[in-house]
């Protein structure tokens, strides 16, 4: 397992992401192959992004999650993922306590590519990244559970 030491607390907010990998399209304990995990930074556009969701300004809700090519160092300044591809979430997302969760399923067919990088958006303004994940050749042998926490401490 791989560790990501890159972590931004934003206002309290913390976020955690996990990739789990599976052989082919069927998630179970037969085919589970591994789990890379870390810590993502908080985008300045994403910090702006909570102010406005507090208040109920104009912003869409966030609704995908997405990977990319660039294995560059993840920054504040961050506003959007290379050649990226991004899927909705499985389900609406869910809060337990001060902890929201979000799950993305890449299937067999999903976002083959060389992983790098990953974010969160509601398709014009990215929360998170988190960089560089890997890299990480996803082919369509494999399909990947993301999942992506936001803890407000």
């Amino acid at each position: 397992m791989s560790k990501l030491k890159v972590n931004e607390s934003a206002g309290g907010q913390m976020g955690h992401w996990k990739l789990d990998v599976y052989k082919g399209d069927v998630q179970s304990k037969e085919t589970y192959l591994e789990s890379i995990e870390g810590y993502n930074l908080i985008t300045t556009v994403g910090k702006e992004f909570i102010l406005d969701r507090l208040v109920s300004n104009s912003r869409s809700v966030l609704s995908r999650i997405g990977v990319g090519t660039s294995g560059t160092s993840a920054n504040v300044a961050n506003t959007s993922l290379s050649s990226s591809y991004f899927k909705a979430y499985d389900s609406s997302p869910t809060r337990i306590g001060r902890t929201l969760t979000f799950i993305t399923t890449f299937g067999t067919s999903d976002a083959n590519l060389n992983w790098q990088e990953l974010g969160m958006d509601n398709g014009t303004t990215l929360l998170n990244r988190i960089a560089p994940i890997g890299p990480f050749n996803k082919t369509s042998a494999v399909s990947i559970v993301v999942t992506v926490t936001v803890t407000q401490n």
